[in-house]
């Protein structure tokens, strides 16, 4: 009824619209319409300027004409709508009726399909059967047309065996093959199939021979024409290892040839010309392999003989290299050269295969034959650290460090730092360089024995400086140049151990990302292992590692990850206490002297000389205010200490100052860094002095007033020293002056604010009550 409206209204409008020409009244249709703005563009009109009344009023009269003509045509239209409605309403119901019909007749045809397939499925079934029977009937026909096969063909089959005619033999072979498939379900099926059986064993015997002198020289017609024999006896399988007994026969004599006739020649010899026919070998069969076997590939079948030959070659390779390492001074090294060997073979076989097809090199036979070349390293890997500790350890041996002479000892054991540390670079370069890293676990144990053994004859130059010392066999300044020259040294070998350590930390990391053995490989994720899968070659640890090792490997690259990773702690803890040792000696090297000259003043006669009148006697030693003898000595040696330590510091030396950083000298005075090594040596030996000073002093029984005022100057001259070498003296010290210098009456009054322990000893040695 909307439609009906708006259509109406449509036809009302454009007969209002005929009528009114004149004006635009198609905007009161408008759904938006505004009469304001209507009004406004409709004296917009020219003839709306000259008079607006009377264009007013027009327009009022126009639209009224336009409003009866609306309604003359809304009537007309009601009236057509009217008449023409129950029309409409008949016609609806006819659809209705027709609509109904419709779905009573898709009722019906729905149970006449339905009948249809209920009829037509027990029809089919029923052909179905016929079909199945038909199709018994004809095996059945055809099994009896077999067996009568099977009687005729094998009624003469030794006739045609003693013919010798080979091309007949298998086609009568390959008949009875066929009949016997056929019939699979009779009774004596086994016998027949033993029988057949014989049969093919009886013509593989007949071409026995023939197959080795085919394989032997080589001959591809020959060899083709019994690929198609065993083929169609469905005996590849046999026929191949007839082939491979063959080659490998022929690589193991090779072997046997090579080591019978070149006697005098070494291992490596040996194995150099082996591998070269090895190889040549390799290329000329794989050419002839894939003109002669369909399938499998001649990499495949190569791979297998080469594996087999290897294993039984006699001698054994793994025999020969032992037994070539015990004739070894250093067997590491040669285990290496052969190392290198046997990856040049690997690497030539390798190109072959990846040329005939890189996805070869993943298959379990090339991985097979390539693990098979490795194998003889196996028993001397999983003992590397031995063999690598016996190789350093007879190098370190050759590298002098001590001699009879304390002189050359402290020279050779200078002189043997780049050295050992070479040796352990070497044996680093070895293991990264030829077993790709995998040894690094091992390795690390092998530098360690070579550290701790180095580390114990540094400690016995030690200790025959001490011997030295004690024996007085030097004056003091040569001892206390050589100990610093070993202090040095020392230090030096604590700078190349952390040098070292932090180098074959970061070399160890890198060997380990490059096996593909990394952190990820210990979350469970295989994207570390993904592309080492695709060529055995570059997966050296299953290549050089038993599963034991490899194991190993992993646990050892776990802890390689850690953040506190240190290759050598134990090396490390042990050269910091080696510096400690030496940086001791050399501080009690030097202060020896210092001790030598305190240890009589306790007993000196000057403290207790009495004498009222002011007047000395004959027999005493000349006294004044001036310093005595040992104080003036010790304050001569002290500056001297700075120009001996000089040498050694005229320009930076870092091994000295690490020396001094693991040390634990006593008397240390706070705020000098162990890089200046002359001040911190000598504020040492300052502190050290003054405490020993106050020690001496309190054990002095006795002291007459110019004895005290003798002490009180020996005191401040060494207080004086002090200040010329830039060390401030003890506040011990400096009350024990004033101590000494204040008259008895005056004593109580200095003590104040001073050591009651100090008071009261000196208080006792002057008598003062």
């Amino acid at each position: 009824m909307a439609r009906i409206s708006a259509a109406c209204s449509f036809v009302v409008v454009n007969k209002a619209c005929r009528g009114a020409s004149s004006m635009n009244l198609s905007a009161f249709s408008n759904e938006n319409f505004d009469a304001k703005e209507w009004i406004n563009h409709a004296f917009q009109a020219p003839e709306a300027q000259e008079n607006k009344e009377a264009y007013a009023s027009e327009v009022a009269f126009k639209l009224q004409l336009f409003i009866q003509e609306m309604n003359s045509a809304l009537e007309e239209t009601a009236q057509q709508v009217q008449q023409n409605l129950p029309r409409v309403l008949r016609e609806v119901e006819t659809m209705q009726q027709e609509a109904a019909l419709l779905k009573l007749q898709m009722a019906a045809v729905q149970k006449d399909i339905a009948k249809v397939e209920q009829d037509s499925s027990t029809s089919m079934r029923t052909l179905l059967e016929l079909d199945t029977i038909k199709l018994r009937m004809l095996d059945a026909n055809k099994a009896l047309r077999e067996a009568d096969n099977w009687t005729t063909l094998s009624a003469d089959v030794d006739q045609v065996f003693q013919s010798g005619d080979m091309q007949a033999i298998t086609e009568r072979l390959v008949g009875l093959q066929t009949s016997l498939e056929i019939l699979v379900d009779v009774p004596d099926y086994e016998q027949r199939l033993q029988k057949l059986e014989s049969l093919k064993n009886q013509l593989e015997a007949m071409l026995s021979p023939l197959l080795v002198q085919a394989f032997t020289t080589q001959s591809i017609e020959a060899a083709k024409s019994y690929v198609r024999i065993f083929a169609d006896m469905r005996r590849m399988p046999q026929l191949l290892k007839y082939y491979h007994n063959c080659h490998r026969n022929k690589l193991v004599d090779a072997w046997r040839k090579i080591v019978d006739s070149e006697v005098d020649d070494t291992f490596l010899e040996w194995l150099n010309n082996f591998y070269d026919v090895l190889v040549a070998s390799w290329h000329s069969q794989v050419t002839w392999c894939n003109q002669v076997f369909p399938d499998p590939p001649a990499v495949f079948i190569l791979s297998d003989v080469v594996v087999d030959a290897l294993s039984n070659l006699d001698p054994s390779l793994q025999f020969c290299l032992e037994a070539a390492m015990k004739q070894q001074k250093s067997s590491t090294v040669y285990l290496t050269e052969v190392l290198q060997v046997s990856e040049q073979l690997c690497k030539s076989l390798g190109h072959s295969i990846s040329t005939a097809n890189p996805d070869f090199m993943s298959s379990p036979h090339v991985v097979a034959l390539m693990k098979s070349v490795f194998s003889m390293f196996h028993p001397h890997l999983e003992n590397y650290d031995k063999l690598e500790e016996k190789c350093l350890l007879g190098e370190l041996s050759l590298i002098p460090t001590q001699s009879d002479d304390i002189r050359d000892s402290v020279t050779l054991l200078s002189d043997s730092v780049s050295k050992v540390f070479g040796l352990a670079k070497e044996a680093e370069k070895r293991c990264s360089r030829h077993l790709h890293g995998c040894s690094y676990p091992e390795l690390l144990k092998a530098i360690k024995a070579l550290f701790r053994t180095y580390f114990d004859r540094c400690h016995a130059v030690l200790v025959q400086l001490k011997s030295s010392s004690k024996l007085d066999e030097l004056d003091s300044w040569t001892m206390f140049q050589y100990a610093l020259k070993c202090m040095q040294t020392a230090g030096e070998i604590s700078i190349q151990l952390a040098a070292f350590d932090k180098s074959i930390t970061a070399n160890i990391k890198t060997a380990l990302k490059q096996l593909h053995i990394q952190k990820s490989t210990f979350d469970g994720s295989d994207e570390a292992t993904e592309d080492k899968k695709g060529n055995i070659l570059n997966d050296h640890c299953t290549l050089l590692l038993p599963s034991v090792m490899q194991r190993s490997l992993r646990d050892f690259a776990t802890q390689v990850h850690l953040e506190d990773f240190v290759a050598f702690p134990e090396s490390t803890r042990a050269i910091a206490k080696l510096c400690s040792e030496f940086t001791k000696f050399t501080f009690d090297t030097v202060f020896a002297e210092v001790q030598r000259h305190f240890s009589g003043v306790p007993s000196l006669k000057v403290w207790s000389l009495e004498n009222p009148d002011g007047v000395l006697t004959t027999d005493l030693p000349a006294f004044s205010i001036s310093p005595m003898e040992y104080i003036t000595q010790i304050g001569q040696y002290l500056l001297t200490i700075p120009q001996h330590i000089e040498p050694f510091i005229v320009e930076e030396n870092e091994a000295l100052s690490t020396a001094l950083k693991h040390s634990s000298l006593p008397h240390v005075i706070e705020g000098i860094s162990t890089d200046h090594v002359a001040d911190y040596l000598l504020g040492c030996v300052a502190q050290a002095t003054m405490y020993t000073y106050i020690d001496t002093v309190m054990q002095i029984e006795k002291l007459t007033r110019q004895a005290s005022a003798q002490l009180a100057t020996d005191i401040s001259y060494l207080c004086n020293v002090l200040d010329d070498l830039g060390l401030p003296p003890l506040e011990s010290l400096q009350h024990l002056v004033a101590l000494l210098k204040c008259p008895p009456e005056k004593f109580t009054a200095t003590a104040v604010g001073k050591p009651n322990q100090l008071v009261q000893t000196v208080r006792m040695m002057r008598g003062i009550r």
